[in-house]
């Protein structure tokens, strides 16, 4: 199974934007309601970690189609 390359990148303190490398496309923004502090991309590519500010996490699906 291949693994999908992607990076997420902070737009600004509260805003992430997740890019597909090959076609290097926009595949999807998430904004938050306070700033990421932390973001881990699972090994498999599948899963973000995002921790923001006021300590709530978010484990995101990355494979999800917009």
């Amino acid at each position: 199974m291949l693994r999908r390359q992607e990076l997420a990148v902070e737009k600004d303190a509260k805003e992430l934007d997740l890019y597909d490398l090959e076609s290097q496309q926009l595949r999807r923004r998430y904004v938050f309601s306070d700033p990421i502090a932390l973001k881990r991309m699972s090994d498999d590519g599948k899963r973000l970690l995002v921790l923001t500010a006021s300590q709530t996490a978010y484990l995101l699906d990355t494979t999800v189609p917009n």
